[in-house]
């Protein structure tokens, strides 16, 4: 650290000597003196610094594969991170694992390598548990699962601008545990979901295994991409699982019209923790500690307060008969479920979706044990089985 010293003034017995005062320089820069300091003029400190990497060392290109696995170079990203420059990454799988940085400054340019694994993307960010703002991503994305797995603080996710044509060519491509524990994420851009509806054309058979699961802030889930592979076996374990304030779960509609599925055997479950309010403990560890995204017990909803909080974008209820998931969401997920029905007619077989029926009892939208014999029988059109539990 250097140190420069200046003459502020007069001392305190009025003579003509002047007082010195330390300034420390951390870093390169101007310093100026303090207003009304005579016969200094600014200092302009620009001394090398040793050991620090060159531009063409600070630009990434190529197999970035396991680059930061680890968090064995989260030096790097803090210290110069925002010096980083990447250029057609052609491998990327494994490459923040495990860090532990709150953010990437830096965009990730990702090449169109066609001919290269099915995982090239796959568990980009799996366990950056302290990663709070995903990075900027341009260019094409193969294999999407695990994306942002265990990315507990994750609460943001930018309106990517990435090509998914890669996609439907990967026999892995899926949306497997693509968002499973990320605890505190608040939305995920709808255009983003609606992106990755050509998942893959192999029909692999966990296609959507944990994809929201443990998403405890999570508002609403627009666009669940409908894939058009045949599915004959259930691709929806724990899909939906602990999203507690989820108040909209909506499929991709072709303007607000159903798509057609070749799906059978498929059971969708929100029946055990998904949509039906908050329960203690999960993920309300750090209420008192409000940065702008976490939830705080001043808006939790209790028989006391329903009518102030109903319509705060913040509230969340641990009694499932406040639950921001109600009848009315119901319907509107009703209403935007796939049409299996050609298939099923063709090959046999059915698909069922479950409710918490008790849900939302006590909220305006109703209980979805309300649900009338018109609004199932949208779900029943369509070859869903509607079951109340």
């Amino acid at each position: 650290m250097n140190i420069i010293s200046y003459a502020i003034g007069l001392n305190s017995g009025g003579s003509k000597e002047p007082v010195l005062e330390s300034i420390s320089i951390t870093a390169n820069g101007t310093y100026t003196p303090d207003a009304g300091i005579d016969g200094y003029n600014s200092v302009s400190v620009n001394v090398p610094q040793e050991g620090a990497p060159t531009a063409e060392e600070l630009t990434l290109t190529g197999n970035c594969g396991y680059a930061f696995y680890g968090g064995a170079f989260d030096w790097l990203i803090n210290k110069y991170g925002n010096l980083i420059t990447t250029n057609n990454i052609t491998q990327r799988d494994y490459m923040f694992c495990y860090t532990t940085v709150s953010s990437i400054p830096f965009t990730l340019n990702c090449a169109d390598n066609p001919t290269n694994s099915d995982n090239i993307d796959v568990a980009m960010f799996l366990g950056a548990k302290n990663l709070q703002v995903a990075p900027n991503i341009t260019g094409y994305l193969r294999n999407v699962s695990s994306m942002f797995d265990e990315c507990v603080e994750l609460h943001a996710i930018p309106e990517y601008d990435i090509n998914f044509d890669r996609l439907h060519a990967n026999k892995y491509g899926n949306l497997i545990r693509i968002f499973k524990d990320c605890h505190k994420l608040r939305s995920i851009p709808t255009n983003f979901l609606k992106q990755l509806y050509n998942l893959t054309e192999y029909g692999y058979n966990s296609c959507y295994y944990y994809t929201f699961d443990n998403c405890y802030y999570l508002d609403e889930i627009v666009g669940v991409p409908v894939s058009p592979a045949t599915y004959t076996s259930n691709c929806f374990s724990n899909t939906f699982n602990n999203c507690k304030r989820v108040k909209n779960i909506i499929f991709d509609t072709d303007n607000g019209n159903a798509k057609t599925a070749n799906w059978k055997s498929q059971t969708i479950d929100l029946s055990k923790n998904g949509g039906v309010g908050h329960s203690a403990g999960y993920g309300l560890n750090d209420v008192g500690k409000d940065d702008g995204y976490r939830l705080t017990e001043a808006t939790q909803i209790t028989s006391l307060n329903y009518d102030t909080l109903k319509d705060n974008p913040d509230s969340w209820a641990v009694a499932s008969e406040y639950s921001r998931y109600n009848h009315d969401s119901a319907v509107a997920t009703i209403n935007s479920l796939p049409d299996t029905s050609a298939y099923l007619a063709a090959n046999g077989g059915t698909n069922t979706i479950k409710f918490r029926g008790e849900s939302g009892k006590l909220t305006d939208g109703g209980a979805i044990n309300t649900l009338t014999e018109e609004e199932i029988a949208v779900a029943v059109a369509k070859g869903w089985t509607v079951s109340l539990i």
